[in-house]
């Protein structure tokens, strides 16, 4: 098993070289316009003029913009509704259950999780993405401290008590009230040591079998599109069923223009008679020990 201080120390690099990247593009932007502006009028061969004006410009304060939003890596949990999106975070990030769940659509914000110390614990409510990214001061502030006083018995179900009326999609919303509501961006802070490493996590709402408001998958765009993060698709079974698939379509149709997103695959829950089914075993019958082992290591290997 990979030891954490491993983790922190790739982190800590890759994030150095990436700041180094960054400086060295903004100084090679200032000399690039120095040097454009002390020859305004230099007269070069116009088909070589505009191959290079256009390699030129592709280095701009916009594309550094870009990556300088997001400072840590970022990873965006994505899938069909009840694939354990909700039971996935929490696990991974060693918290408690502080977020709603049931069975259908429970919600429909953007949650970013980030590191703070048990002292610092909050939660902030901005009114967009925008303006979290903007630095804009959020709507509501909650803090989350008293419950983590305690390091033997922190209070995560007060917690998830105190977030649920921000998280949990209000049954009588509809039309521009609830898209309103789904564009409010939610920022945890929490005690979490995988957190602590130095990454945000995404949870986004979940897909639905029978389609998916457009705002929401606006919300995802502009949220890919502003942090650049990895998406992690969760989904049930290794047999990809329909409702998997249309998850998948629509998550490549809210993508939109942008390319080169890393997607990562994360199967949740293995169902024994369906990874049978798939490789063509009889479920009617008695199925012994060592045919179940045999097929389910191929499944995964």
């Amino acid at each position: 098993m990979t030891d954490l201080n491993d983790i922190v120390i790739t982190l800590e690099s890759n994030q150095n070289f990436k700041e180094n990247v960054i400086n060295i593009t903004r100084e090679f932007i200032n000399l690039k316009n120095d040097f454009l502006s002390q020859f305004p009028d230099l007269s070069l061969d116009r088909e070589q003029t505009e191959k290079t004006t256009k390699g030129l410009e592709n280095a701009n304060e916009e594309l550094i913009k870009q990556y300088t939003i997001n400072q840590k890596p970022a990873l965006t949990i994505y899938g069909p509704n009840s694939s354990g999106k909700t039971a996935f975070v929490q696990h991974f990030l060693q918290i408690g259950e502080i977020f709603p769940s049931d069975v259908g659509p429970i919600t429909t914000r953007i949650v970013k999780l980030t590191y703070s110390s048990a002292n610092k614990a909050y939660a902030h409510i901005f009114s967009s993405l925008e303006d979290r990214v903007t630095n804009k001061e959020p709507e509501i502030v909650l803090e989350l401290d008293e419950f983590f006083r305690d390091e033997n018995s922190q209070e995560w179900e007060c917690v998830g008590d105190k977030l649920g009326d921000h998280l949990r999609r209000p049954e009588d919303l509809e039309g521009e009230r609830f898209v309103e509501w789904s564009k409010r961006f939610i920022e945890i802070g929490l005690p979490s040591p995988i957190l602590q490493l130095g990454i945000d996590v995404y949870d986004t709402p979940g897909f639905l079998s029978n389609g998916r408001d457009e705002c929401l998958n606006n919300n995802l765009y502009e949220l890919i599109k502003t942090v650049q993060p990895v998406l992690l698709f969760l989904y049930v079974n290794p047999a990809v069923s329909d409702t998997d698939q249309n998850c998948f379509l629509s998550l490549k149709q809210a993508l939109g223009s942008l390319d080169n997103v890393p997607i990562f695959f994360l199967n949740t829950q293995a169902d024994p008679l369906t990874i049978l089914k798939n490789e063509g075993v009889d479920t009617k019958r008695e199925v012994k020990k060592d045919k179940f082992e045999e097929v389910n290591t191929i499944t995964f290997c």
